[in-house]
């Protein structure tokens, strides 16, 4: 236990993702789990309470057990709270809904999450609930296209994602479900009826507009078409535009990183800031001062992205070291990673199976852990070499942490 003292978020997000990970694999009986935790919790405080009250130090290590024991069982339920219940859609011919996420545009179609309010059945209408990868083709006569907010009614027949038929065949399925979305549809304009605006999420809302302004913005100083499709996903992360042959020519130089606004962005943000209140950041709440205007400026270029996946586990990262920093707590960079990764998984648990969160943990630890090991097999005796070095090291650290998957 004297290991992992310095580590309490390091134990807590690792009890709470194995609890996540189980929920996928093992069923149990929900009055019987609630039973459990609430016995093992009333045990754990009872038995704390004692070692505070009475000195019993050889019983810690029971009680902290017990503790993980019963954050992993909260993990599990919590997960179990989000996992999509299948609904039967025998009878379903039309649906209403509301578009619930920014709109990607493919070569025919607009593409979107939409969240079902009802199902509509011959005879009747009934309450909906859940996700549905949906496709309208796009309309080029009355130049109408989805927008975030749009309540709409469809006439079609929803159909469930299919597994994969092939073994070894990437499951799309599985990798929806995990976004909680259990149904697609491909529809035709005229299949679509709009029956008015009401965007589910204000600041949402208000992102994707400011994000719409931006790329107004780029398009009146950028004529050039390709040139265009690269600042945008470049400053905003808007890849619609970009073309087959721009992302093989990123591919092949193995700079494709960089047309995905990620934490590299909103670390070369951050490094701005510093650089800029580096005269004051040694006087009186200087670093109160620098911590406050840095996390306005992290969250506002968040939402300038549209709140971007990438960008959002990245300003949270940050946002925990900058706390930590203007309130000159002692820092432990484990814990901060840890703290920010719980904070993702309370806001969606299924966030874990998704590579681009294992990549970015995975990424950091190895820099973090990895890199001052290799950094220290070799000291240079010139400056620019060992600033050479340095990087290197910092590159081959997150490619090593990273390789695995």
């Amino acid at each position: 236990m004297n290991f992992w003292s310095p580590f309490p978020f390091v134990r807590i997000t690792v009890a709470f993702s194995v609890g996540i990970l189980l929920s996928k694999h093992l069923t149990f009986d929900i009055p019987e789990l609630v039973l459990s935790v609430v016995t093992i919790a009333s045990i754990y405080l009872l038995l704390t309470f004692c070692l505070n009250r009475f000195g019993l130090s050889r019983y810690r290590l029971i009680a902290g057990n017990l503790g993980i024991l019963v954050i992993g069982l909260f993990g599990y339920m919590y997960a179990l709270h989000y996992q999509p219940e299948t609904e039967s859609i025998d009878g379903v011919i039309g649906y209403k809904g509301v578009i619930s996420s920014s709109i990607e545009n493919t070569e025919s179609y607009d593409r979107a999450i939409l969240e079902l309010e009802n199902y509509i059945l011959s005879d009747s209408i009934i309450p909906a609930q859940g996700k549905v990868l949906f496709y309208v083709k796009r309309d080029t006569v009355h130049n109408y296209s989805l927008k975030y907010g749009d309540v709409v009614l469809v006439q079609s027949r929803l159909n469930r994602i299919q597994p994969p038929s092939n073994p070894g065949e990437f499951n799309f399925a599985s990798f929806l479900r995990n976004k909680q979305i259990l149904l697609q549809d491909f529809v035709e304009y005229e299949e679509v009826k709009f029956v008015h605006n009401l965007p589910p999420n204000s600041i949402v809302q208000l992102s994707l507009e400011i994000r719409e302004k931006c790329e107004l913005y780029l398009k009146t100083a950028i004529s050039n078409e390709r040139e265009l499709a690269i600042a945008r996903a470049l400053i905003l992360g808007v890849k619609d535009g970009l073309d087959n042959d721009i992302k093989r020519a990123y591919a092949a130089s193995g700079a494709m990183h960089v047309l995905a606004v990620s934490g590299l962005h909103v670390g070369i943000l951050y490094l701005f800031i510093l650089f800029a209140f580096r005269p004051i950041r040694n006087r009186k709440y200087g670093e109160l001062l620098t911590g406050i205007f840095s996390l306005g400026a992290l969250w506002s270029y968040a939402l300038i992205t549209g709140f971007s996946p990438s960008v959002q586990r990245a300003v949270v990262m940050f946002s925990v070291f900058i706390i930590g920093k203007m309130f000159k707590r002692q820092r432990n960079i484990y814990n901060s990673l840890a703290l920010s990764a719980f904070v993702l998984l309370l806001i969606n648990p299924f966030i874990i199976y998704e590579v681009g969160f294992q990549l970015s943990y995975l990424a950091v630890f190895g820099i973090v852990f990895l890199q001052p090991k290799l950094y220290q097999q070799w000291s240079p005796n010139y400056w620019i070499i060992n600033k050479g070095w340095e990087i290197t090291c910092v590159s081959i650290a997150a490619q090593l942490a990273t390789f695995p998957l």
